[in-house]
């Protein structure tokens, strides 16, 4: 197809949710994601960005909605406790694609940054409908994992990190582990950078039918073999 508008890279909108777990299972870790999510703001925040939080055990809770303030974030932060309670991870990004599909509009770039292991254990959605409405919120899916090198001791904590993997390949993103504070700055500089980079482009289909099907994009830049392209796979032809 071909491309009828490119936004520049960078210059688009941002809007953030942060999504923040403090169900049983990552207890141990709570100080870990909150001064990660603390370092988070410092490193990936810029004047005109946009963010959310979105807490999470058996339920997910709504903190802070679409704020343009980082010390109304930070307070939001503050609040947090750990809890015993089980993880309701797959409701709680469902409801971080909710909240940017309601806000966004043209040329604006989205993501969700879930600091999480990803283990749920409560959810009414499986993690197929958790990335349908990553995508029908056309976001980007970014985890840490606190687990750091733990997650291969089970099962069930491989998986949780196999659910956040296909989150993020599907819409462009990555999902990291790492259960070291000095790690953190390397993962949200490539974040940042990523975001910083990223360009919005615009296209006309030849299929108009907006029939709620999910179609695969590829994106290819011809006689260019040395650069990496890291993108999207696909979008739902629906109206919002």
């Amino acid at each position: 197809e071909a491309i009828s508008k490119m936004a520049e890279a960078g210059r688009s909108p941002l809007r953030l949710v942060l999504l923040f777990d403090v169900s049983g299972s990552v207890n141990p870790r709570f100080d870990f994601e909150r001064r990660a999510a603390v370092r988070f703001l410092e490193k990936v925040w810029k004047p005109g960005d946009t963010i959310s939080i979105v807490a999470f055990s058996e339920s997910p809770k709504i903190l802070l909605r679409e704020s343009a303030s980082p010390a109304e974030a930070l307070k939001a932060i503050a609040t947090l406790e750990p809890t015993e309670k089980a993880t309701s991870f797959f409701d709680a990004v469902a409801v971080s694609a909710g909240i940017l599909r309601q806000a966004t509009g043209p040329e604006t770039r989205q993501a969700v940054v879930a600091l999480s292991d990803g283990e749920d254990n409560r959810s009414s959605r499986g993690v197929r409908e958790a990335l349908r409405e990553v995508q029908r919120a056309d976001t980007i899916f970014y985890s840490i994992n606190p687990g750091g090198a733990s997650i291969r001791l089970n099962e069930i904590s491989l998986q949780g990190q196999s659910d956040m993997k296909l989150l993020a390949k599907e819409t462009g993103g990555y999902a990291f582990v790492s259960d070291k504070f000095d790690d953190l700055d390397g993962i949200f500089d490539r974040i940042t950078a990523e975001l910083q980079t990223q360009y919005l482009l615009s296209y006309y289909s030849t299929n108009a039918r907006a029939d709620g099907k999910y179609r695969r994009i590829s994106v290819s830049i011809p006689g260019r073999r040395g650069l990496s392209i890291h993108t999207r796979q696909g979008y739902y032809a629906s109206v919002k």
